[in-house]
């Protein structure tokens, strides 16, 4: 796989500002006069979730040329034929890695950290949440990338490793139940602004 086989478009920059720490005037432009409403983005960017540093990635394309110039990574097949992209920063121009990790394993989790778990809505599916006074940092990141005749399209990234899709009902059976089964054992970290 090279970078000019992987495809996005301005749809996928705007799911991807809840994965990005910033938005740049210029695609806030370009957002807008495609008709997303300042709400749509304020809430995209305030979502909680995985988040890149600006200065590693503020962009689809900024990620895209991290991943094949700073990183090193592997590829794997997702249960619904995606291809998975892990990677770790190599460059030692982020000692502090990517960004912060959003999201972390309940078993992960002390006694008095998971007594504390509320169930919360985000993105429309009610999931686990635990309120910290900052977010895990983390030098892994992973892609989502779905195979198209002789290109990739960009599906989405984040700050972490590998996990799995939100439940969805149109979910062919075998993937809404290893779905359910992920977000049954894993929490959304929001920072607690108290």
């Amino acid at each position: 796989m090279v970078r000019t086989q992987i495809t996005y478009n301005l749809d996928t920059s705007f799911h991807m500002l809840r994965h990005l720490s910033c938005l740049s005037d210029e695609l806030e432009k370009e957002l807008l006069s495609k008709g997303y409403t300042k709400h749509q983005i304020e809430e995209s960017l305030t979502a909680p979730g995985s988040r890149f540093d600006s200065p590693f990635a503020d962009s689809v394309a900024l990620l895209l040329d991290r991943v094949f110039n700073d990183s090193t990574f592997t590829e794997s097949a997702g249960l619904n034929g995606n291809v998975l992209i892990h990677a770790q920063i190599k460059s030692e121009r982020f000692p502090t890695g990517v960004g912060d990790c959003g999201v972390v394993s309940r078993r992960a989790l002390d006694e008095d950290s998971r007594s504390r778990i509320y169930w919360k809505k985000n993105r429309g599916v009610a999931l686990m949440h635990l309120d910290v006074p900052a977010l895990p940092r983390t030098g892994e990141y992973t892609l989502i990338l779905k195979p198209a005749n002789d290109h990739y399209i960009f599906i989405t990234a984040f700050p972490g490793p590998p996990a799995m899709p939100l439940p969805n009902p149109k979910m062919s059976a075998e993937l809404l139940t290893a779905c359910r089964e992920y977000w049954d054992e894993h929490v959304f970290l929001v920072i607690n602004s108290d």
